[in-house]
């Protein structure tokens, strides 16, 4: 049974229309996740999955389309002036009919189909800018007339007067391959103008064969390449011819090689694209086409020349030129037309058709709804892949995620405690040598008291007598010379207390600046610890300076040296007895009174903005760990939200794949039926 049969009869009918029934449940499957899409704001499929799985559905209402016709589409496609034009005119309307220029020159789509007679029917979208235009859609302006053949390029070409207007062309000649086949000539390849490009990339979709004409002078270009992995693998083609034209611009030894060059890198394409599966599903028909793929070297211009050569412009030059290439006689049309390599493509496209039956349409269709149903069970797939990684991620990093909040929080509590127990530390120091300062201070007086005593109960032995003048003189002179004698004594004491708290200090501030490094350093992952050292150093130089600059401004020595002479000078008409526990007691209270200026001095000028900016640097440290674990404990409120949708998501996906599951299945026995 061939294609010149009836379109719909018996069993083909029965199984058609169940194909079809499949079409109306994925449209209806379709509406429904674009429906439910939306979950709690959040589109579950992204909107270009939906935009692909609306386009397959745009293709089954095509091959619907074309099994109800019982129609064959072959779509001539190459890249911008390939000839594409020239071939068509030369195979089949014996003419330059459709245009031929050197600029891409093709603009809308044009069908050659069958016809009772010899006409050209132009749809154009504005009846009333083109003369001669009917009105056929009462609700628009779309409109259509009658053109002969002779007069196409105004409505075909790039420069035609009222190409604008139209929308498509279709060609009827009596004596066409077969009247459910039609031949389309498409806008060339990667146009400049987009809409023409994306035309053509659409229309390969749907058609049942594909011409792909190819350029002698750089065959397979990357473009060519592109476009069968872009636009081809997705498609249920069933057969494609590769037309290498122009060969008639190459040397006759070039032909050959040209032609062996396109033929290995067809095997090699096909043989790379099933290795690395580049295509989306079920490429295998497309690939096998590939690699079955004739390659026909043509020369259109050729056989164009043979069917009319008095019409053919630069006719002599195209004459001398091939008069260089070829051995044939010009004058002789049969010779031209059987060297141009067009009667072989002409005999592949009447095999093509001859061997095409009802059953090739609804093979041809139940493959497109396997592969339309196959992507959008694929897309799904690959949600729930990513949603059920997203879900292995978050339980993976919740409990990294507790652990590093459980761990923030011990170092800001940490930290505090630490520097708590250093100013205890440091505090104690001070104390400690205060009090070992003054018992050697105490001792070393009271020891001067002690001779300064026995002098004194001497002296007033021999004497006898405490009331005259110039014997008191002389006894304060004796203790005077006793006290000052303590003084440099006093003063060693002193600074030896000095130099060690100058030493001690920097030390204890040192190992507690260490501490606390480390202790930041082992919580390598907060963000913060870089800071906090970079201050603790800076610190720790500052804090050593800033007491030696302390310790610089006491002067104690000379301060007692005053202060003790006039302490001595004011008991000297004391009674006798009085003189040496009166200075005694003084200068007791004169050391304790430095040490606490001493004290006071290296506690508020040094410790205590020390500890103060210690202090800031800790509670400023606590407050970014604080907001980090703030931001931590959003983030695993996130978390868990993100868990939750994804459940839910998961859910929405498993249930639309049940129900895409029931229609594939479906459609697996009717392609097997079929």
């Amino acid at each position: 049974m061939h294609a010149s049969e009836a379109p719909i009869s018996g069993d083909y009918q029965r199984k058609f229309e169940e194909l079809r029934d499949g079409v109306i449940a994925y449209e209806h499957w379709l509406q429904g996740v674009v429906t439910e899409n939306m979950l709690d704001g959040k589109a579950v499929l992204p909107e270009e999955a939906l935009k692909n799985l609306r386009k397959g559905g745009q293709y089954l209402r095509d091959y619907v389309r074309q099994a109800q016709d019982k129609r064959f589409d072959i779509a001539v496609l190459g890249q911008m002036n390939v000839g594409k034009s020239t071939l068509l005119n030369a195979l089949f309307l014996d003419r330059p009919v459709l245009p031929e220029d050197a600029v891409a020159c093709t603009a809308r789509l044009t069908f050659i189909e069958h016809g009772e007679k010899e006409n050209a029917q132009v749809e154009v979208s504005d009846y009333r800018s083109v003369p001669g235009a009917r009105r056929h859609d009462q609700s628009g302006n779309q409109g259509r007339l009658d053109v002969s053949l002779d007069h196409l390029k105004d409505y075909l070409s790039a420069d035609g007067g009222y190409t604008a207007y139209t929308e498509e062309v279709r060609i009827q000649l009596p004596n066409f391959l077969d009247p459910w086949v039609r031949i389309v000539d498409t806008p060339g390849l990667f146009d400049p103008v987009a809409e023409r490009s994306a035309l053509t990339s659409e229309y390969a979709h749907q058609a049942s064969a594909v011409v792909l004409i190819l350029h002698a002078g750089q065959p397979f270009s990357r473009e060519d390449s592109d476009f069968i992995r872009k636009h081809l693998l997705d498609t249920p083609l069933d057969r494609i011819i590769i037309v290498i034209n122009k060969v008639d611009d190459l040397a006759p030894v070039d032909r050959d090689r040209v032609r062996a060059y396109v033929e290995n890198i067809l095997q090699d394409m096909s043989r790379y694209l099933q290795e690395d599966r580049l295509a989306e599903v079920n490429t295998d028909a497309v690939l096998r086409a590939l690699r079955e793929a004739p390659v026909l070297p043509c020369a259109g211009l050729l056989g164009l020349y043979a069917k009319t050569p008095d019409t053919l412009q630069d006719r002599e030059f195209h004459r001398r030129r091939w008069a260089s290439k070829y051995t044939i006689d010009l004058d002789d049309p049969a010779a031209c037309w059987q060297e141009s390599g067009l009667p072989q493509l002409q005999s592949q496209l009447k095999a093509y058709v001859s061997g095409r039956d009802t059953k090739d349409n609804l093979r041809r269709l139940a493959d497109a709804g396997s592969n339309t149903l196959a992507k959008a069970h694929e897309k799904i797939e690959y949600k729930l892949g990513l949603l059920t990684l997203g879900l292995q991620e978050a339980n993976r990093s919740r409990p990294e995620l507790d652990q590093m909040l459980e761990d923030l929080r011990k170092l800001s509590v940490e930290l505090v405690s630490k520097n708590d127990i250093f100013q205890m530390k440091l505090r104690a120091v001070i104390q400690s040598e205060r009090k070992k300062t003054t018992d050697k201070c105490r001792m070393k007086v009271e020891d001067t008291a002690q001779v300064m005593r026995i002098k004194c109960d001497d002296y007033i032995g021999r004497v006898g007598f405490f009331n005259q003048k110039e014997h008191v003189s002389k006894l304060n002179m004796e203790m005077e010379w006793r006290a000052r004698g303590c003084l440099p004594e006093l003063k060693n004491i002193f600074d030896d207390s000095v130099a060690f708290l100058q030493d001690r200090i920097p030390s204890l501030f040192k190992e507690h600046l260490e501490e606390m490094g480390g202790l930041v350093r082992s919580h390598a992952s907060t963000k913060f610890s870089d800071f906090f050292l970079r201050r603790m150093r800076y610190m720790e130089a500052a804090d050593t300076a800033a007491l030696k600059s302390s310790v610089k401004q006491l002067q104690p020595a000379s301060r007692w040296k005053a202060f003790w002479g006039s302490t001595m000078r004011s008991h000297l008409t004391d009674e006798a007895g009085q003189i040496v526990p009166s200075w005694e007691r003084s200068l007791i209270e004169g050391v304790n009174q430095s040490l606490d200026e001493y004290e006071d001095h290296i506690t508020g000028e040094y410790i205590e903005p020390a500890i103060g900016e210690l202090k800031r640097i800790v509670e400023e440290y606590k407050d970014q760990i604080q907001s980090t674990l703030k931001s931590k404990e959003n983030e695993a409120t996130d978390l868990e939200t993100l868990k939750t949708w994804n459940n839910a998501a998961m859910q929405v996906l498993m249930r639309w794949r049940g129900d895409l599951a029931a229609i594939q299945e479906s459609w697996a026995l009717n392609k097997g039926g079929s």
